[in-house]
């Protein structure tokens, strides 16, 4: 245990304090940012008095920032595996400590960095939201019409009594998304090193998931991660499983795959 708290300690510094990890919530700030922008001076179907939570919202679900999850989960970190194996530095830190200690720190600081990654951004954009629109002001059962932007369905009771709730409800959705398509990258890597499918094949899959969901309807609207992410304002026919069938579907994959492939053999040689 001792071994592992000092590997992973050395992980999530590595993980978090680094380049990569605040490039990826910059970009996420400037996707927030062109939905604020929308909420705020492109105002089409939003009445003048919103509220804190339909900037939140809004701005959340009108910047394409489930679009982008994945990629921003991968850029922190989930590529140090196959960094390490290539310049050679994984096989000396397993020489000096154990292989399976090395990995389940790597893979622990992987997912806490893809995860925290998605939800900084979002906070952030909770805090900007309650400083820009008093609370008191703009209460958010003012408007009955349709406000574009709203979370209609499932969650639409939810949202407009406890707003709050709801917020870091969807705050944790995200984050956990997050962390399942990070560690899916890493599991991705010990089948194929190559930096670049480690990348490319969990954005492909979740892009292609979606499309699968929402077009063709082979598996039904409840698939898809982006429903997953947005409780579906635009369909009424989503129902409360989008909230954790792709989510368990890929963790259990994930999970499957590090089983099967993290092996010292298959890592080292």
């Amino acid at each position: 245990m001792m071994f592992l708290n000092r590997n992973f300690k050395v992980e999530i510094r590595r993980a978090i304090l680094s380049l990569r990890f605040l490039a990826a919530v910059l970009i996420a700030l400037v996707f927030l940012g062109f939905g604020v922008f929308r909420m705020i001076f492109v105002q089409d179907m939003i009445p003048a008095g919103y509220s804190f939570a339909d900037l939140w919202y809004f701005a959340y679900s009108a910047s394409y920032f489930a679009y982008l999850l994945p990629l921003l989960a991968i850029m922190p970190y989930a590529d140090s595996l196959s960094i390490e194996r290539e310049e050679g530095f994984f096989n000396l830190k397993v020489f000096r400590g154990k292989f399976s200690v090395s990995m389940t720190a790597k893979i622990l600081a992987n997912a806490l960095a893809g995860a925290a990654v998605i939800v900084i951004p979002l906070l952030l954009l909770y805090l900007f939201a309650n400083l820009y629109l008093p609370r008191a002001a703009f209460p958010l059962n003012e408007w009955e019409a349709t406000i574009s932007g709203r979370p209609y369905g499932i969650l639409y009771d939810f949202y407009m009594n406890q707003p709050d709730r709801f917020i870091f409800l969807i705050i944790g959705l995200a984050g956990m998304m997050g962390l399942v398509y990070a560690s899916f990258s890493m599991a991705v890597s010990l089948i194929f090193p190559q930096r670049y499918l480690v990348w490319a094949l969990p954005c492909a899959f979740y892009l292609l998931s979606d499309f699968v969901a929402q077009k063709t309807r082979l598996l039904g609207i409840n698939w898809s991660p982006v429903a997953a992410l947005y409780a579906s304002p635009w369909n009424y026919s989503t129902g409360i499983t989008a909230f954790f069938l792709h989510p368990v579907t890929m963790l259990c994959l994930t999970v499957f795959l590090i089983l099967l492939f993290c092996n010292r053999t298959r890592i080292i040689n």
